[in-house]
């Protein structure tokens, strides 16, 4: 019999306990430095599972969870072919919203699971989760954590389900029916569980249970809402609600809003406004001596063309380096044209030359990431590859997955392999002469490396010029290995050493889509 008054006892136990702290201490560090987060050595950009990565995506959809129970294997296929060309980014709202309006299912209302569970009589119970719902989000986080893709899960869409056939209409839940303040005549955009007492209740009941889902997940950054007008109180609450939760778990997340700019200035024509609160304050909203909102979101600005797009991102990451450095994504990358300040539908008149559209996606994926941007999805397309099955009957928001997509993706991966990007700065000052409006951009680490993109040939566009593709720039002197790429075609090109004599042209000897990579191998003084 052991006497548990003996000292080697007492010393046996303090060490077992001892090494239980020690090791569930581990756990938790392994679980901080596993999960996406900013990278701890250059935090404008991200790091998952200890390592620095660049975000780079496109999907078919906005809530491809639902495809775990509408067709689970087409899911599996669109996640493999993401991975396969190299992307490891996805966006997910976690709406029942039908696919692009479709009427026939399984893409049509009654293919769509509802995170409300629904009565024999039709109304749904706001207060009991949809089994099947919350059993596809978990299908859908496994499978996207399985291949390393990181999700950008979003918990309001305001672009969800027609209000009339909504579970938050009052006529069609037993939880507010004859429950009338003002926002039941109007959308879901006027959700406001943050002044409603009862309706907020219940919004932060759900949240709750989703986040008892997705906190055990590592690869999950967290949005508030898609192109929210409400005003910032709103988004706040509930960013301190959130991050509440997962400190109360001892999760380290990082979460977001997604902002329209909204009356009475929706329509600011300067995205470049500091005094403008959709810009200022996601940047400067505090919590205990950290921002609030821990990484950016700007796909707004992703309508606006050419250098002004590029501008605007430079002008809105130079604002976040001045004011705590932290990731800033572009979760939709549209492919038509909508100026910042425009109506939407801006462009319905705009006679766009063939493949256009493609094209111009395809130029902002690249514009983004060389003006250091940390993550960039193309928005949804048309049409889903054929390996669905199905085809979603959306608009032509952007090129989603399609054949030109994965390529961009695939050659962005194969030039992210071979530079260290987390090292590198947007460097359009090092371009001294020749270059024409949009026709090329600079990442750099002075003294070791440069990276120059070249779009093409944009003259077939309306009001475009013929760009010759060739720029002189200032380089330190010396001898440089070059190694190009050739963006559609996937393909890298190692050409002869040259030299620099303090300024450098370089041309692409042709109107393709390439990029150029320069080492600097031997410097001269």
């Amino acid at each position: 019999m052991i006497d548990k008054d003996s000292r080697y006892f007492r010393i046996g136990l303090f060490i077992l306990l001892s090494l239980t702290m020690v090791c569930a201490g581990l756990t938790a560090q392994s679980e901080v430095e596993n999960r996406i987060k900013p990278y701890d050595q250059n935090p404008i950009y991200w790091q998952y599972k200890e390592k620095p990565v660049v975000l780079i995506g496109g999907s078919f959809q906005d809530n491809p969870f639902q495809w775990a129970g509408i067709n689970q294997t087409a899911l599996q296929n669109h996640l493999d072919i993401l991975k396969n060309c190299g992307g490891n980014y996805i966006r997910n709202t976690i709406s029942a919203r039908r696919s692009g309006g479709a009427s026939t299912y399984p893409l049509s209302i009654e293919g769509m699971a509802w995170a409300f569970h629904k009565q024999m009589d039709g109304r749904f119970d706001l207060e009991t989760g949809n089994d099947e719902y919350l059993s596809r989000l978990i299908t859908f986080l496994s499978e996207c954590q399985t291949r390393n893709i990181i999700v950008q899960l979003e918990f309001m869409d305001a672009q969800d389900t027609a209000w009339e056939e909504n579970p938050w209409h009052p006529q069609n839940n037993i939880n507010l029916d004859g429950y009338n303040p003002g926002w039941v005549k109007k959308s879901l955009y006027h959700l406001d569980g943050v002044h409603d007492p009862k309706l907020g209740e219940i919004q932060r009941k759900w949240i709750q249970r989703v986040l008892d889902i997705t906190l055990r997940y590592d690869n999950i950054l967290y949005q508030i809402s898609n192109e929210n007008g409400a005003d910032y109180e709103w988004s706040d609450y509930w960013a301190h609600f959130i991050r509440d939760i997962a400190d109360q778990n001892g999760k380290l997340i990082s979460i977001t809003d997604s902002r329209r700019y909204h009356n009475p200035s929706y329509y600011e024509k300067t995205f470049q406004n500091w005094e403008h609160k959709e810009n200022r304050h996601p940047v400067t909203a505090m919590r205990n001596d950290a921002p609030l909102y821990n990484f950016l979101d700007i796909s707004q600005n992703g309508g606006n063309v050419g250098d002004t797009h590029y501008e605007n991102l430079i002008w809105y990451r130079n604002q976040v380096l001045a004011h705590h450095p932290r990731p800033i994504n572009h979760t939709k990358l549209y492919s038509f044209i909508w100026p910042t300040g425009m109506f939407w539908g801006w462009d319905k008149n705009y006679n766009y030359s063939p493949g256009e559209r493609e094209d111009r996606a395809g130029w902002r994926m690249w514009r983004t990431i060389f003006g250091g941007a940390a993550g960039v999805r193309f928005h949804r397309n048309e049409s889903e590859d054929s390996a669905s099955g199905y085809t979603n009957g959306d608009f032509d928001w952007g090129i989603g997955l399609n054949p030109l997509a994965q390529t961009h993706i695939k050659s962005m991966r194969m030039f992210l392999d071979e530079v260290n990007i987390f090292t590198m700065e947007p460097r359009n000052d090092l371009i001294i002469d020749e270059r024409q409006m949009d026709e090329s951009f600079v990442l750099a680490e002075m003294g070791k490396q440069y990276a120059i993109y070249f779009t093409y040939d944009q003259s077939s566009l309306s009001g475009s010029k013929d760009c010759d593709n060739q720029v002189v720039m200032t380089l330190p002197k010396g001898t440089y290995s070059q190694k190009w790429l050739d963006i559609l075609d996937n393909s890298w090109m190692q050409k002869p050493n040259i030299t620099s004599s303090g300024t450098l042209t370089i041309n692409t000897a042709n109107k393709k889509h390439m990029l150029v990579l320069l080492t600097l191998n031997i410097q001269n003084n």
